[in-house]
């Protein structure tokens, strides 16, 4: 065999054992991400570490021919390292731009209200608790152009809350750790209705205080942490889409129902009680529900 033979020979093997370590890293960080320790998020925040994809393709193309083939399995490597960094913790989520107040006037006669949230790679932080006199919602936003709003309008006697973000050609920050961002308190004295539509949106949405009419969550990849207060009457909380991660908090003993329709969705529930329970309904493709006794708040 010549030389020329065994260097193509070496270069291949080489070139395999590369690919398939690179595989396995991206189903490590797969299946971290389908066994719930890692959001669904997280793979929007790895697109932009793409730079490292660019760096690892260039090892691979200036050594897979030469007399040094086994330094392509630096590409992995560090593609593997970036990945390690992003998930723990890397750079900290924070807003893109400067923080803005924001609230919405309470019209009259209104006996419940809906806040509705869309948007991609959103972090929310919402909070059932007293505002303001006349006022459904009060707090601050953020983003890379500051053209967020809020809108309010009314149908029948319920009130309808819509946060509403810039329209931008690039939709989302290629920072790193850079979201649009609320945070908001919601009025705790009325019924809510909660409706979350997005992409890669997270956060915690506390509503323990207040009083839970409907929640949903629509879209893909989102994580979110919702805190529920004990329910009036049986109440429905719909999570549909793909890929999409809620933690939900509810007071101990509350009953919980569960229903899926799709493709390998999951609710873990706590054995429940007696008295009005909430219904999780998990629609769509790998859905994870999760649901978990609250402590007892503190007075």
């Amino acid at each position: 065999m010549t030389e020329a033979a065994t260097l193509d020979n070496g270069a291949k093997a080489w070139k395999n054992a590369t690919d398939g370590i690179q595989l396995m890293v991206f189903g490590a960080f797969l299946l971290l991400t389908t066994q719930g320790l890692l959001p669904w998020s997280f793979w929007f925040e790895a697109l932009t570490l793409w730079p490292v994809l660019l760096v690892g393709a260039g090892l691979r193309m200036i050594f897979e021919r030469s007399r040094l083939p086994w330094v392509m399995l630096l590409s992995p490597v560090l593609i593997g390292a970036a990945l390690v960094w992003l998930a723990r913790g890397g750079q900290p989520v924070q807003a893109q731009g400067p923080w803005v107040e924001r609230e919405a006037a309470r019209p009259a006669d209104v006996t419940s209200f809906k806040v509705e949230a869309k948007g991609m790679l959103g972090q929310l932080d919402l909070q059932a608790r007293p505002v303001d006199d006349g006022l459904l919602v009060s707090g601050m936003s953020a983003s890379r152009s500051g053209g967020e709003r809020i809108e309010v309008r009314t149908k029948d006697d319920q009130a309808v809350v819509s946060l509403r973000r810039p329209r931008e050609v690039w939709p989302f920050s290629m920072r790193a750790g850079r979201r649009d961002a609320w945070k908001l308190d919601l009025t705790p004295d009325l019924p809510l209705l909660l409706e979350l539509e997005g992409v890669g949106a997270s956060g915690q949405v506390d509503l323990h205080r207040g009083k839970i009419k409907e929640a949903e969550v629509h879209g893909a990849l989102n994580s979110l942490e919702i805190h529920l207060p004990a329910p009036a009457a049986d109440t429905i909380v719909s999570v549909e889409g793909v890929f999409n991660s809620v933690r939900l908090l509810i007071p101990a003993g509350t009953p919980v129902r569960a229903r899926t329709d799709g493709i390998m969705n999951t609710v873990d529930r706590p054995a429940g009680g007696d008295g009005p329970s909430y219904i999780v309904n998990a629609k769509g493709v790998m859905n994870t529900v999760e649901v978990v006794e609250a402590p007892a708040p503190k007075p």
